[in-house]
């Protein structure tokens, strides 16, 4: 029998809170393909977002650790569209 691994907490929150922003875009996409306008869907996205951001900030995952997450998203991303901007 093979002992399956487990994440650390930490781990595990803050892969949750770094999600959000997907989250967001995969919600908003989801309100558009249901017919409401841009915006709109936009706005109700981000709240969305601001309520699942909310639910994994605390002592396990810090704002502050978050923050420094999301810079590090940031990076990444732009060095990504940089890639592709090559096309």
């Amino acid at each position: 029998m093979t002992k399956a691994k487990v994440k650390p907490m930490k781990k595990i929150v803050r892969n949750y809170v770094l999600s959000t922003a997907k989250a967001i875009i995969n919600y908003r996409d989801h309100l558009v393909e249901n017919g409401f306008q841009d915006d709109y869907a936009m706005k109700k996205a981000v709240e969305y977002g601001v309520n699942m951001l909310n639910a994994g900030l605390g002592k396990t995952f810090t704002p502050q650790e978050a923050t420094v997450g999301f810079r590090e998203l940031v990076e990444v991303c732009m060095a990504l569209a940089d890639f592709c901007n090559k096309y």
